[in-house]
């Protein structure tokens, strides 16, 4: 919570590179667990409710939280719209396309990319959209390789009107060791999510 960017940030996603579960990737049900007893069960508590209510910034950082890319969400993300594939994609892309908003993404190395966000954290695109957290180097949802616009991808199947065309549907964020994101697909995310 203390190493990136002075600190202050709330742990609400961790990523191997390999899920594939877009309607529960940030959600309550990921990451359940028993107590060392075996008489209760716990998860973690609902990312929506953490980001869209109580956050107005989100991280994606490596592993050993040496490197980070931190970005604003959307000023109108609310515990409904963010994360939110339900609605669909012609939804989500109707609104990237009309009401997002320009950030900064700023990383650990001083470096920044103009951003824009849109109140989902959706990656808009209908052909390998869908990837969430995200921040994209245009409204429509374009990314490009050693930048730090970043969508962290959360399905290799099609799913809410978002056809999967790779392995890694829509991933653009960096790989353990491949920072800052050299490389589209690049056996897909691996590190940690946070707000705060």
């Amino acid at each position: 919570m203390n190493t990136i960017d002075g600190g202050g940030w709330t742990l609400i996603g961790k990523s191997n590179g390999t899920f594939n579960d877009p309607n529960n990737w940030l959600k309550s049900s990921i990451g359940t667990m028993t107590d060392i007893t075996n008489t209760e069960t716990y998860a973690c508590i609902d990312a929506r409710e953490i980001a869209g209510t109580h956050s107005s910034e989100c991280a994606l950082s490596s592993v050993d939280l040496t490197k980070w890319v931190k970005c604003d969400f959307h000023s109108g993300c609310t515990s409904a719209t963010i994360f939110n594939h339900s609605d669909g994609q012609s939804v989500i892309n109707t609104d990237a396309s009309t009401n997002s908003e320009s950030v900064t993404a700023t990383a650990w190395n001083g470096g920044t990319t103009a951003s824009y966000v849109n109140k989902y954290s959706i990656m808009p695109w209908s052909s390998h959209g869908g990837s969430t957290p995200s921040w994209t180097m245009n409204a429509a949802g374009n990314t490009a390789t050693n930048d730090y616009a970043m969508s962290v991808s959360c399905a290799t199947t099609d799913h809410n009107g978002f056809t999967a065309g790779t392995t890694h549907n829509g991933m653009d964020a960096p790989y353990n060791t491949t920072w800052p994101n050299s490389s589209y697909n690049n056996s897909g995310f691996v590190g940690f999510v946070w707000v705060r």
